[in-house]
């Protein structure tokens, strides 16, 4: 990680690297010991710095963008459904008839099909993107390799393409998608939809906020807590039904299946990746640390995409708040005693707490903003997120088996719990100064951060004195 961040920040000649690394080869050959670790973490640090350099950069077609409507022709590799419209990301582009490197978002209006591997034909102005209040749209884009906008395309031609397993789970997505509103009246299809399969493009714009005023749109992330519980939700149930190694095989699969149909997001990724870990660990019988889980978890996903590091605020909120959230609480949950333990709410308030704590100077330095309101309606709707994603789960099947009359009783409990969760996010927004908006964003996440450390440093000082004493004891 320490070796792609200095590759972001500083330009680093390549043949430089390649001599260098000659250096720490030679130490883990020759050497042992001390030295040999030295080499070992000095062999981590090129690499990290050599999977920057030989990256693709920004292709050339950019900065010669024509000046008037050009026909731009590709393969769809993403769709982003909002009620705004649709948003697909097309690559294996031709562009005016030439072939072109990297991709191109395609604004299209709703109601507009368009799926994964179709052959997506536009004719459109292109422009570049640009950064907006402070948060850079344009490296954020160039991250999922998108380096041009086609907004409002005068002509739109979309034809099905040769049928790949990732447009087939596409598919099965919106299927799924379809029987939630089948089953489940609105906001509450698109609700129980954005908890169990990630994203929030089916929630109106007013919902959205409100979510975000409160601090609870990561339960709509399909982020590590989703994951998790899916994992082993269906874990469980597969090893009572057939046995340890084949649960674990069968809940591996459909965790790669989850993790597709949820979106692919770096949240999910990283939390798909850690849930294999962890049925790894169980298939060699190896015990599982969730902070080495984390560890495995996070040069993975930077070897995947190096850029995100620097530039994605969703991988950034969600590493930081899972090592927190892993690694802090325990050292904190002393000072709740006096929160009562029924239905988790010390284990909310505290975790919640923490994840705020640790992601403000993050969210002050892209977004300006942080919700004060957050640990308080966290603590009332995360215990009841797992009911409503396992009664959702239940129901789903019976969605494609039993007529509509049978299934308006039968989701009445999911529309009650959604109802709940909704009713408090709603009253926690409407609280008067719930989100703290900073005149100068920048400066308050140093602010926040040199904070951050004051109270590390504060609460991991018993730890630190411990450690001293065992050592002077010791000698």
């Amino acid at each position: 990680m320490f070796g792609i961040l200095v590759a972001l920040l500083i330009p680093i000649p390549g043949e430089w690297v390649w001599y260098a690394l000659s250096v720490p080869l030679l130490l883990l050959v020759f050497s042992s010991g001390l030295l040999r670790r030295v080499g070992l973490i000095a062999l981590c640090l090129f690499l990290g710095i050599l999977r920057v350099i030989l990256a693709p950069g920004t292709p050339t077609w950019v900065d010669t963008l024509p000046e008037h409507a050009v026909e731009i022709h590709g393969r769809v590799a993403d769709v982003d459904t909002r009620m705004s419209g649709v948003r697909a990301t097309v690559k294996d582009l031709t562009i005016g008839g030439e072939e072109a490197r990297g991709g191109v978002l395609v604004f299209l209006p709703m109601g507009e099909e368009v799926f994964i591997d179709d052959q997506l034909t536009a004719t459109c102005k292109l422009k570049r993107p640009e950064p907006f209040n402070g948060f850079p749209y344009d490296q954020f884009l160039a991250t999922k390799g998108v380096y041009a906008l086609c907004t409002f395309p005068s002509s739109v031609a979309a034809e099905a393409g040769l049928w790949t397993w990732r447009g087939g789970l596409y598919r099965a997505r919106i299927l799924l998608m379809d029987r939630f509103n089948r089953l489940l009246p609105e906001p509450h299809s698109s609700f129980v939809t954005g908890l169990i399969l990630g994203g929030s493009s089916g929630l109106s714009d007013d919902l959205q906020d409100t979510f975000s005023r409160t601090g609870t749109s990561h339960i709509l992330a399909a982020s590590g807590f989703n994951v998790s519980l899916f994992t082993f939700f269906f874990f469980a149930f597969a090893i009572e039904r057939f046995g340890r190694r084949r649960g674990i095989f069968m809940t591996g699969v459909l965790v790669v299946v989850y993790v597709f149909l949820a979106g692919a997001t770096a949240a999910v990724i990283r939390a798909g990746i850690m849930a294999g870990i962890v049925l790894l660990a169980e298939w060699v019988r190896r015990p599982r640390s969730p902070m080495r889980l984390l560890a495995f978890a996070l040069p993975i996903m930077l070897l995947l995409n190096p850029f995100v590091l620097l530039v994605d605020p969703g991988f950034q909120l969600s590493f930081v708040a899972t090592a927190a959230v892993l690694f802090i609480p325990d050292h904190l949950e002393g000072y709740f005693s006096w929160m009562p333990e029924v239905f988790g709410l010390r284990e909310a308030l505290v975790g919640s707490l923490v994840a705020s704590l640790v992601t403000a100077p993050i969210m002050f330095w892209h977004f300006g903003s942080i919700s004060l309101i957050a640990p308080v309606v966290n603590v009332f709707v995360l215990p009841l997120v797992p009911l409503l994603m396992a009664v959702g789960l239940i129901l789903l099947p019976m969605a494609f088996l039993l007529p509509a009359s049978i299934l308006a009783y039968l989701s009445v409990p999911a529309v009650l719990l959604s109802s709940m969760i909704l009713w408090v996010i709603r009253q926690g927004a409407s609280v008067p100064h719930a989100v703290y908006e900073s005149v100068d964003p920048h400066t308050a996440a140093i602010v926040s951060a040199f904070c951050l450390i004051l109270i590390f440093l504060w609460l991991f000082k018993p730890r630190v004195d411990a450690l001293k004493d065992a050592a002077n004891s010791g000698s």
